[in-house]
């Protein structure tokens, strides 16, 4: 029997070729990984490039809201902010985990620029500014974004922030009626990387002349930024709900690694922001200088109670006393090789991975095992959306999700059908039955990790 104290085992599996490198390396896991964290006190930066000491901290609530807790909106329970500028995004890059660490980036820039950041909505893992969402999604498939509180608690999550000196978010409706449906000014971020351009040219249904003009518009004028009038053909103002847009601008993200130099030569006095997308902070992203604000993991950010509990009672009845858990990045064993070398490179893993778990159940006496990957329909949709532009549909992903599962034996998957009849609804969304089984997979007490 596995000892009290809770051990993960993490298990690297890379298939560059059939030969597989397997390191398997034990240590301990508090039992409250993404359940109600609360967040330590501030850590000063690595770099040491300020004091330990946040400056400029923004209070967001007055004196009167501090004493009787988080006042919030109806609609997804964000802060009432006394602010001075609010800023909302259109597209939100990436999916769950990471699209959540590009929103704190959001928001640390927001802090520095006096601001607040408006709540996304979410759907299947994803994240967008707009109920009625955009991009492919909503192409493939006729759908509307939730709230964000469906992943999240929204009051914990602005606790979070305002404890490690972050503006709390504000809610979209909240947007709606400050700014007086009118947006000061949209901003393009032009990101480097062709994809990037084939973006752009494809929101704005522009030539790759008329980028090329705004991009030489950037070059010569020196200030990091030019008007850009196509920005308008991709009709936000009119998604947002018939908002006015005063100024539709283009910024080249390398140009402003100042945040006082961006608020200062592009912002102005202006109080309502918008940007078309936001990709966080990295190569091909912005290069905002954010070191000013203490980090924040996604982690730190406390998980919907309801998601919580599903999982807890599927714990409590399928995998107690003691389980391994499995969490597997499938889908970068496939991208860039053929269907038929991807469902090799699948099966080995699968069937080295299955020798281990059998070693491990014998090692630690665990019988049970828990497996979570992306090949799942709660999980990525990147292999979907590649095989989707090769004609391939969704029927391959299952093939190889049902094969995956064929080599691995005697181990659990979590599936909605398990759960009572009135926590259903909110597992419709995929998103939520990630994060499902990502407390399933915190609690395990071995956890083997395979895959990119």
């Amino acid at each position: 029997m596995a000892t009290k104290f809770q051990k993960i085992a993490v298990l690297s599996l890379t298939l560059g070729s059939i030969a597989t490198a397997v390191l398997i390396v034990f240590f301990h896991l508090t039992p409250s990984l993404f359940v109600k964290i609360e967040p330590t006190s501030p850590e000063c930066d690595n770099m040491k490039i300020l004091p330990c000491r946040m400056e400029d901290t923004i209070q967001s609530t007055n004196i009167k809201q501090q004493q009787r807790g988080t006042d919030v909106h109806d609609d997804d329970n964000a802060s009432t902010p006394v602010f001075f500028r609010l800023f909302f995004t259109y597209r939100y890059f990436e999916q769950l985990t990471m699209t959540t660490n590009n929103l704190i980036s959001l928001v640390s820039l927001a802090t520095l620029l006096h601001g607040h950041a408006v709540i996304p909505y979410v759907h299947n893992s994803r994240m967008s500014g707009v109920p009625q969402g955009i991009g492919r999604n909503r192409k493939l498939h006729d759908i509307r974004y939730f709230n964000m509180s469906r992943y999240f608690n929204i009051n914990g999550v602005n606790t979070v922030l305002k404890r490690h000196h972050h503006t709390p978010l504000v809610s979209y409706n909240y947007l709606t009626s400050h700014c007086n449906k009118t947006l000061d000014v949209l901003i393009h971020f032009m990101f480097q990387g062709s994809m990037a351009n084939k973006d752009a040219k494809k929101w704005y249904k522009i030539n790759n002349k008329i980028l090329q003009q705004a991009k030489e518009r950037l070059a010569e004028n020196g200030r990091g930024w030019t008007l850009c009038p196509f920005i308008a053909n991709a009709n936000i103002g009119q998604q947002l709900g018939k908002f006015n847009i005063k100024r539709y601008i283009c910024v080249d993200p390398t140009k402003f690694q100042s945040v006082d130099k961006f608020a200062k030569q592009v912002l102005k006095n202006d109080k309502c922001v918008g940007f078309v997308q936001w990709k966080g902070i990295g190569v091909n992203r912005a290069w905002f200088n954010l070191t000013r604000n203490q980090r924040i993991k996604p982690s730190l950010f406390p998980h919907n109670e309801q998601l919580i509990t599903i999982a807890k009672t599927f714990i409590r009845r399928y995998l107690s006393p003691a389980y391994i858990a499995v969490h597997g990045r499938i889908e970068r064993l496939l991208i860039g090789k053929t269907f038929q070398i991807g469902i090799h490179h699948v099966r080995s893993c699968m069937q080295i991975l299955n020798r281990t778990l059998h070693r491990l159940r014998q090692q630690h006496h665990i019988e049970h095992s828990f497996l979570s990957t992306d090949l799942a329909d709660s999980g990525s949709d990147t292999v979907y959306n590649k095989y989707y532009e090769q004609e391939l549909k969704l029927t391959k992903k299952k093939e190889l999700y049902r094969m995956a599962m064929a080599e691995l034996s005697q181990s659990h998957i979590f599936n909605a059908s398990y759960v009572d009849e009135n926590n259903r609804s909110i597992l419709q969304d995929n998103g939520a039955t990630a994060i499902v089984e990502m407390q399933i997979v915190s609690r395990a007490d071995i956890l083997i990790t395979i895959g990119g």
